[in-house]
């Protein structure tokens, strides 16, 4: 080993002692960067949905108003009801005149 092989050597370890040297800074400066970063505050989601009133109907019938599902459609259940008696169909069926 000659001295122009002992000097290469050495500047290469001088380059790659660098070049960890500067990692370590851009480390240390991106973690201060994370550091700065508040998190946001979620936003509370508002129920503006008023409650839903329901008519007064005969209870005896079985599963009248919790046969009502989100669809608001008759259920199986329901089949054998009258129409005007069904929970669904409070709203649209006019109460029948009395003579």
């Amino acid at each position: 080993m000659n001295a122009s092989d002992w000097l290469l050597k050495k500047k290469k370890k001088k380059k790659k002692k660098k070049k960890e040297e500067k990692k370590k800074k851009k480390k240390k400066k991106k973690k201060k960067k994370k550091k700065k970063k508040k998190k946001k505050k979620k936003k509370k989601k508002k129920i503006s949905k008023e409650p839903q009133i329901i008519q007064e109907c005969d209870l005896r019938l079985p599963g009248l108003l919790s046969a009502q599902g989100a669809s608001g459609g008759a259920r199986t259940r329901d089949r054998g009801v009258p129409a005007d008696l069904r929970a669904d169909s409070l709203a649209t069926v006019p109460p029948t005149p009395l003579e």
